[in-house]
């Protein structure tokens, strides 16, 4: 219902305001090499990812919502994520964790790090996608 920005976050706090996020968003403009870090870690979040973005990344489009980092665009993207319903928006957090999990290899090592953070904060998604 509501869209928040806030200033620099440490990052010790980040994995709380990801728990408390029905969605993630990525802004980036003019990007041409690259891979956005943070983008893992929303993976790992298991919340939807709104991509405002003209980079082409090698991921599939069903991962995220995407569009033009432009105000109209990501406008028109917001009203799109926030029109889906709970269940739908539950699996495509359940879908970026699992591709994550698959394909970065981020249940070894990563996953070992955060997973007592994770457990600790009470995902939503957290029960269904281990």
């Amino acid at each position: 219902e509501a869209v928040k920005f806030s200033k620099s976050v440490k990052k010790v706090d980040l994995w709380a305001i990801y728990a408390d996020s029905d969605a993630l968003l990525v802004i980036e403009n003019d990007v041409k090499f690259g891979f956005p870090s943070k983008l893992l870690d929303y993976f790992n979040a298991a919340r939807p990812v709104l991509m405002a973005s003209e980079a082409d990344y090698p991921l599939p489009d069903d991962l995220f919502i995407k569009c033009s980092p432009t105000a109209v665009e990501l406008e028109k993207a917001l009203k799109k994520l926030m029109a889906l319903d709970v269940i739908t928006i539950g699996k495509l957090g359940s879908d970026t964790f699992n591709y994550a999990k698959e394909n970065y290899r981020t249940n070894s090592q990563y996953m070992s790090l955060i997973s007592p953070q994770l457990k600790s904060l009470k995902l939503k998604n957290w029960g269904r996608i281990r």
